[in-house]
C-alpha cells in the first residue's frame, strides 16, 4: 500500500509537469509573438508613440524572462525524473548567436549593456539540440545581465578546433566568490544575501539546468 502510494504521487507529478507545460508554455509563446509583432511587422508600427514602444519592450522583456523561468522549472523537474530527451541534429551556431541577439539585445541597450557576437567565420554545423542549445545560452546571458553593471559588456562567441565546437559567454560583472564557486551548478543555489539585496533576482535554477543539459 506504501509502494502503491509512491506510485501514484510519482504519476500525479509527471501529470502536473506536462499540464504546466501546455498550460503556461503556449501562453507564453503566443503572448511574446503577438508583442513581436507589434514592436516590428505591424503595418501600425510607425505610428507607435514613444512611450508605446517602451511599455511593449519592457512587457516583451518580461514576457522572455517569465518563459525562461518557466522553462527552467519544467526542465529541471524532468531532468530529476530521468525525463528529458535531446534530439541532436545539424545546428548553424552563427544563426543560433544571432538569436540571442535578437531576443536579449534591447535588454541590453537599455542596460547600457555591449552585447557582442564573436563567432569564427565559417563554423560547421553543430550536432546539438536546437532548442536546449538555445536555452542554455538564454541561461547564460540572462544570468550575465543581471551581474552586469552599466558600462559593462558581454560577449558570446563561438570557435572551433579539433573536431569540436567550443561556445563561451563572458562578462565584464561582477564575478562570484571563491567560497561559492563549488556550488555554482547546484540546484536552487542562490547568490549570496549582498546580491540579492542589491536587488538582483535570481532562482538558483538557470546553471544548474546549463550543466545538466550539457
Amino acid at each position: 500500500r506504501k509502494e502503491g502510494g509512491w506510485v501514484i504521487i510519482y504519476m500525479m507529478k509527471d501529470e502536473f509537469i506536462d499540464s504546466v507545460s501546455h498550460d503556461l508554455r503556449n501562453p507564453m509563446a503566443a503572448i511574446k509573438m503577438n508583442l513581436d509583432f507589434m514592436l516590428n511587422d505591424s503595418p501600425d508600427r510607425a505610428s507607435l508613440l514613444p512611450g508605446q514602444r517602451a511599455l511593449l519592450t519592457r512587457a516583451m522583456h518580461a514576457a522572455t524572462r517569465l518563459g525562461v523561468f518557466v522553462t527552467n522549472i519544467l526542465d529541471s523537474a524532468k531532468m530529476k525524473a530521468g525525463r528529458m530527451e535531446y534530439r541532436l541534429q545539424p545546428v548553424q551556431i552563427e544563426e543560433s548567436a544571432r538569436g540571442m541577439e535578437a531576443l536579449y539585445g534591447v535588454t541590453a541597450k537599455q542596460r547600457e549593456i555591449s552585447l557582442l557576437l564573436e563567432v569564427a567565420p565559417g563554423l560547421p554545423p553543430a550536432q546539438a539540440d536546437p532548442e536546449r542549445l538555445e536555452h542554455v545560452l538564454s541561461n547564460l546571458i540572462s544570468n550575465a545581465l543581471k551581474f552586469t553593471g552599466q558600462g559593462g559588456t558581454i560577449t558570446l562567441g563561438a570557435t572551433a578546433s579539433d573536431g569540436t565546437i567550443e561556445i563561451f559567454v563572458t562578462d565584464t560583472g561582477q564575478g562570484i566568490s571563491k567560497e561559492a564557486l563549488p556550488r555554482l551548478f547546484q540546484r536552487f543555489e542562490q547568490a549570496g544575501t549582498a546580491v540579492q539585496r542589491a536587488g538582483v533576482q535570481v532562482t538558483g535554477l538557470g546553471l544548474f539546468i546549463v550543466k545538466q543539459a550539457v
